[in-house]
């Protein structure tokens, strides 16, 4: 039992600190690559377009889930870069 809060209170901080690197700190846009970041952008609307570049920032969990959506974009923006 003596074991058991000082567990509990490892488990309870690891899981804040997991919840704040990836849906709660603010990341600004250049340290994704603003290059990158326009790209994908561009795909998306014009609301949530603006809004994006007029915070200047975005969480780790909000770049994850606009890179899976337009994985074929970012893909092809590397093969530019390999070829150049």
């Amino acid at each position: 039992m003596d074991i058991f809060i000082p567990v509990i209170i490892v488990v309870i901080i690891s899981v804040m600190l997991w919840g704040w690197s990836t849906a709660l700190r603010r990341i600004p846009l250049k340290d994704f690559g603003i290059e990158k970041v326009e790209q994908v952008l561009k795909m998306e609307s014009d609301e949530y377009r603006i809004q994006i570049l007029h915070r200047g920032w975005l969480t780790n969990k909000e770049w994850a889930k606009l890179q899976k959506k337009h994985q074929s974009v970012l893909a092809e923006n590397v093969k530019k870069q390999g070829s150049q």
